[in-house]
């Protein structure tokens, strides 16, 4: 089966391949490699690197070399390939194209290279499938793109460019859909970890590209638009459509939820009473003791069996 025709499959059951965008989430080798085994854990059907230099995008001014010569593709294929996975890799340029074709089954063309004619006929030439994402284009220069490319095989991915996206431009999604009737997909910058995946299932996409940050790295240009693993693993069950317990409240529950809490220092044989030694507050700092406001009846007039700080939760176990 095609790459092509594996997309086509995914369609054809109502499901979403999900493509995991690693991007500039990653400081060493081990980082490129690793992240493939903890994707494919995430239930990521492909991870996608990205192989550029300064000198592909912005020309000889930048200086530096024309390719990555040192970008490891060949150790991330095997990975892949041994963990059951998919390889994908953007590229920018001709010559940096030619280097991913030995290892890829389809051509990630990413938004800013949507015009470019030159990687597309290198792409075409190649006679591999296209994922071709339309981010800061009109409908009308996307069709242009297509008649370029003609029949040759494109699955088109719905984009918006905005780094993190607030909004998904469903007026452009929709008007795409008007003249594109091959696979649709949709590279989501948005951080939404349910709500914009299960929206764009449920209005056909077959490819949903996310980025991916699986060492919760902090300072990398890719951070404030990816998920971390916990996230990227919730959003791909919402679209395999058995959603998981992931919640990011937990830690806020612990804090801004109100509860039973010590409005003094309490001694063993204090009787409690609220108002006066316990109240109904928030804490200060992450408490999982505190009682829910509901037991305050079965606190009061009860004597305490611990040392409990001002502040601090009391719980029914807390009791003599």
């Amino acid at each position: 089966m095609t790459f092509f025709e594996k997309v086509l499959d995914f369609q054809r059951r109502g499901d979403v391949y999900v493509v995991a965008e690693l991007g500039s989430n990653f400081k060493s080798i081990q980082d490129l490699l690793g992240a493939i085994t903890l994707a494919k854990a995430c239930g990521a059907n492909a991870i996608k690197y990205q192989y550029l230099t300064p000198k592909e995008l912005y020309g000889p001014s930048a200086g530096g070399q024309e390719i990555d010569k040192d970008f490891p593709l060949h150790l991330l294929k095997e990975k892949c390939d041994a963990t059951g996975i998919d390889f994908l890799c953007s590229s920018f340029s001709p010559k940096g194209l030619k280097q991913v074709d030995k290892f890829v089954d389809a051509h990630k063309i990413a938004s800013s290279e949507m015009a470019h004619i030159r990687l597309l006929e290198a792409a075409v030439a190649t006679g591999k499938p296209i994922i071709l994402s339309t981010g800061a284009y009109f409908p009308a220069d996307i069709r242009r793109t297509l008649e370029f490319l003609g029949t040759h095989p494109v699955i088109l991915m719905h984009c918006n460019v905005a780094y993190p996206a607030r909004y998904t431009n469903l007026k452009k999604f929709d008007e795409i859909k008007t003249f594109f009737k091959g696979p649709l997909g949709f590279s989501d910058h948005t951080t939404s970890v349910d709500l914009v995946p299960r929206l764009y299932k449920e209005l056909g996409v077959s490819v949903y590209e996310k980025h991916f940050n699986p060492f919760d790295y902090k300072g990398t240009p890719d951070a404030p638009h990816s998920l971390d693993r916990d996230e990227f693993k919730c959003m791909v069950s919402y679209l395999r459509g058995s959603p998981n317990d992931f919640n990011e409240e937990t830690e806020a529950r612990l804090v801004h939820v109100r509860r039973i809490i010590a409005l003094k220092d309490l001694m063993p044989g204090d009787i409690l009473k609220e108002g006066e030694n316990i109240g109904i507050f928030r804490v200060k700092k992450p408490d999982t003791r505190g009682v829910s406001p509901f037991a305050i009846s079965k606190l009061e007039g009860k004597m305490i069996g611990r040392e409990i700080k001002e502040g601090d939760g009391v719980s029914l176990a807390d009791l003599k």
